[in-house]
């Protein structure tokens, strides 16, 4: 039997009242009925009440700004606004979507500063200016659709990761022109014309810009094909001129193979960003020229200091005088810190949460983002004494005696250790026949190199108060364990991912956790790719969904956006030279090993991974005869997002498992 072992999470209970745990209700009071049919509190109408969350969190002048998404505003995002006295107000029109498409899956699609808002329209790719009391004002040209070839492209710029400083926004920008190469770059926009200059130019990609606190220095990451912001990136700084133009530019770290996050000036003056070139974690360095090492590790720990960058506005560490507060993650949970940099000490904060993120700072505070185990997630504020406080929640969607809380377990997977969240089956009113074990539902997240985590979330609750229990995979590849673990996907895509998924499940069968007849798998973009490529390596699991995966890496490099265009020669190797690997590893070309049911849900305008992807494969099973059914919803992208597709789905995917279960 392979080895496994489970790391409990036990919350520490601070701050306020709401993180405390009610009473659990007596056992001998819970009806008998089969695991997966239990009645459960968890709607698919809740859950797309409870997609909104908070993205790309910023301060100014005392208030804190976030966009939420809307499930029932066709999946618009809006800014929210809440005051120092904690008063909510949405500053986006209804109709207003803020989004930006800068490498397809965008984030910093707003900034503010002194009360006036830049931000990005979904609807037409232009900056608006936003002031209070005033519609929204359109400020660039953005772009439009032309036909080309008889398809639909588009034309002109878009922004992200805005920047407001005393010359104008810097902004990461991208331009698109039809059959031409999309061109990414860094500009500086006229907050009165919308007339912008390219100011930095030449690499593929861009990100974080960070203006130092005199105004008159600017910093930012680079790095081109074929390497990805979690591979091998740069960093650069140059002098701000008055007219906006840089000059004296310098790349001061990427000369060796070292993931870049988060370029940041403090109050002082001295540039500070996380890379992992220490060890391989991604730890905290600072920049001070003219010493001999001038780059130095302040925070040398075995955790990641960052998360990848997939989208703009990711922040996990700010400036409370001069001190810094940072979030750490290790070993699957993240934790709160206070660094001294000069004297490089440091100590924990005893925050209750499993997940932080958008650590920003304010003028003698620090405010961030917190999930936890048992609770829906908070704004949380750092004062100057380090004390924690609470300032706003939300109410929790769910009676904690239904909640299931995930897991940390590790466990053997051929010779090499995987990770992962198990969640037990649990609702309050309802238990399994002594006889019977709950069938087991293994959920892959996407990226591939990302992390899942078990903060609270409905979706793993769905299905544990229906009987089923969760396995949520961190395998080889994933963030949060170093860069040996996430670089052990390079050219394993379809290999190892596969194998922890199985070895996962099989694991928790052996311990007799689970119903070894009664495992399905379930994963949306690449991690609908494992879940296709998982089918195809015999029967362990008897059922799987597929949100927008990969169904054919070859055809999805002629297809895909530019930022992950080569992505795929790292995952899985050289193409052409290796081409017959990649058609080795596209489960398209192996739909004859399938033998289990599929189930497939795919947006009609997904742009990342085009619809052509799911389709190809439903056909090819349906040829076959293997039970499956495909699901097409317009006006989605590349995830769900609109209240009535998400409720179909999760309720269509719950009532096909029942019947491949039976």
């Amino acid at each position: 039997m392979n080895t496994f072992s489970f790391k409990f999470f036990l919350p520490i209970l601070l701050y306020t009242t709401f993180l405390q745990s009610s009473d659990m209700p007596a056992s001998d009071t819970k009806k008998i009925a089969s695991y997966g049919t239990w009645p459960s509190p968890v709607t698919a109408e809740k859950i797309a009440e409870g997609s909104k969350g908070k993205l790309n969190m910023l301060l100014d002048e005392g208030n804190t700004y976030y966009v939420e998404m809307r499930p029932e505003n066709k999946g618009r995002y809006t800014i929210v606004k809440r005051d120092q006295k904690g008063t909510l107000q949405d500053v986006t029109p209804e109709d207003f979507n803020v989004r930006t498409f800068v490498h397809e899956y965008g984030g910093g699609a707003f900034t503010v500063s002194k009360g006036i808002i830049y931000a990005s329209s979904g609807a037409d790719h232009a900056l608006y200016v936003i002031e209070p009391g005033h519609s929204p004002r359109k400020l660039t040209e953005g772009q439009k659709k032309v036909e080309k070839n008889g398809t639909s492209e588009w034309e002109g710029t878009r922004f992200a990761d805005m920047l407001a400083t005393p010359q104008g926004l810097v902004a990461v920008g991208e331009h698109h022109a039809p059959s031409q190469t999309v061109e990414n770059f860094l500009a500086l926009i006229d907050i009165h014309t919308g007339q912008y200059k390219k100011i930095a130019s030449g690499y593929d990609f861009y990100s974080s810009p960070a203006i130092s606190a005199d105004g008159k220095k600017l910093a930012w990451i680079s790095w081109n094909h074929p390497y990805m912001p979690w591979t091998n990136t740069e960093l650069w700084i140059a002098d701000l001129t008055h007219d906006g133009s840089l000059i004296n530019k310098k790349k001061i770290a990427g000369e060796i193979p070292e993931s870049i996050f988060q370029p940041q000036w403090s109050p002082d003056g001295i540039l500070y960003f996380v890379t992992d070139r220490d060890k391989g974690w991604w730890n905290l360095h600072r920049y001070i020229p003219g010493q001999e090492k001038p780059i130095e590790n302040v925070l040398p720990m075995a955790a990641e200091v960052a998360e990848p960058l997939w989208v703009f506005g990711r922040s996990t560490y700010a400036f409370l005088g001069k001190q810094i507060i940072f979030a750490y993650n290790q070993e699957g949970f993240w934790h709160l810190g206070v660094l001294d940099p000069d004297k490089k000490q440091w100590k924990a904060l005893n925050n209750a949460g499993v997940y932080i993120q958008q650590v920003r700072g304010g003028k003698d505070f620090v405010q961030f983002l917190e999930g936890y185990a048992d609770n829906a997630e908070a704004l949380i504020q750092v004062n100057l004494d380090y004390s924690l406080h609470l300032l706003a929640t939300i109410e929790l969607p769910l009676d904690k005696d239904n909640i299931s809380i995930g897991q940390h377990i590790a466990f053997s997977s051929n010779g090499r250790t995987a990770y992962g969240f198990y969640y037990p089956p649990k609702n309050k009113s309802y238990k399994g026949p002594k006889d019977e074990r709950p069938p087991l539902i293994v959920m892959i997240h996407g990226g591939p190199i990302a992390q899942t985590r078990n903060a609270f979330q409905l979706k793993q609750q769905y299905w544990t108060t229906r009987g089923f229990a969760v396995l949520d995979v961190n395998y080889g590849g994933s963030t949060g364990y170093g860069r040996d673990y996430r670089n052990s996907l390079n050219h394993n895509w379809g290999v190892i991912d596969v194998e922890d998924s199985i070895n996962g499940a099989q694991n928790l069968a052996e311990m007799g956790l689970v119903d070894p007849k009664k495992l399905v798998i379930r994963g949306g973009s690449a991690g609908g790719f494992t879940t296709l490529a998982a089918l195809t390596r015999g029967d362990t699991f008897k059922a799987g969904a597929n949100y927008y995966g990969v169904a054919d890496i070859t055809a999805l490099a002629q297809d895909t956006h530019k930022f992950e265009k080569y992505d795929m020669e790292q995952l899985v190797g050289k193409y052409p030279e290796e081409k017959e690997l990649w058609i080795a590893r596209s489960p398209l070309h192996a739909v004859d090993k399938i033998t289990s049911p599929l189930i497939i849900f795919q947006g009609e305008d997904d742009r990342i991974v085009p619809k052509n992807q799911s389709i190809m494969i439903y056909e090819k099973l349906k040829a076959k005869g293997i039970p499956t059914e495909i699901h097409l919803y317009a006006g989605e992208e590349h995830g769900f997002r609109q209240a009535a597709n998400i409720i179909h789905s999760l309720n269509r995917e719950c009532e096909f498992y029942l019947e491949v279960l039976k």
